[in-house]
């Protein structure tokens, strides 16, 4: 019976959800509520991907050890759930102040003089999940802006570092990668978290992607042009890690 292209293993404590896909590595994530992932070449069988997560048992131990966020990451996970008024919430690294407007419009945000302004109708500032929700989306909104702002130079940046970038730049929501590439399509996807981390990561997390256009697996060529155009990305990448995916 040939392996399917998803399936989960059971290894005493640990739940492994695997999926086989074409790619040459093996990528192992670990998250905040227990789960753990390997994605895995095609070829991996369940005998070879059991093997494979027992070997490296370790390691994954490890990883779910590092998700654990610090007491001021948990802060911000927080402040950014709730959104409540003169809550602090970081935005391209810096802590800015929420302060909120009356508006009879849906609920929107921006940035003013270090403080995050929520103009939101009555119905959108109260303490109950709904009301919290559209102050997120408002938010989220305001950040991809923000991010689709930074594309044009981030793009030139891939130009200028590889020869080469991409025909598309996406910003969404991501859960368990800073960002991707479909070198096939010519397109990068960046994680809308970035925008609330220091802008040298939103950078670094580009070149990354860019050299993807190049070299398609992290093997030694994608290391070397990392080598050559962000000569500190092995420090960015544990830094970016260290500090973790903050919005809810």
């Amino acid at each position: 019976m040939p392996t399917p292209k998803q399936f989960t293993l059971e290894l005493d404590d640990l739940v492994v959800s695997v999926t086989r896909r074409r790619r040459q590595d093996v990528v192992i994530r670990a998250y905040l509520d227990g789960r753990v992932t390997l994605s895995v070449p095609t070829w991996f069988t369940k005998a070879k991907a059991r093997e494979f997560t027992v070997e490296h048992r370790a390691q994954i131990l490890a990883q779910m050890g590092r998700a654990a966020p610090s007491p001021r990451q948990q802060a911000y996970r927080e402040a950014l759930s709730r959104l409540d008024e003169l809550d602090r919430v970081p935005v391209w690294g810096e802590e800015a102040t929420v302060l909120f407007r009356d508006a009879n419009s849906r609920a929107s945000a921006r940035l003013e003089h270090g403080s995050l302004v929520l103009s939101l109708p009555a119905d959108a500032q109260g303490a109950g999940e709904e009301a919290r929700s559209r102050r997120r989306h408002a938010l989220e909104r305001l950040l991809k802006r923000e991010m689709e702002a930074r594309i044009p130079a981030l793009s030139a940046l891939c130009e200028e570092a590889l020869g080469t970038t991409a025909e598309r730049w996406f910003v969404r929501k991501m859960r368990s990668r800073w960002g991707s590439c479909r070198w096939e399509a010519a397109s990068i996807t960046l994680n809308l978290d970035l925008a609330t981390h220091d802008p040298r990561y939103l950078r670094h997390v580009a070149l990354h992607e860019g050299c993807h256009l190049i070299a398609h697996d992290h093997g030694p060529a994608f290391k070397a042009l990392m080598d050559r155009v962000s000569p500190d990305w092995r420090a960015l990448d544990r830094a970016l890690r260290e500090e973790g995916v903050l919005l809810p």
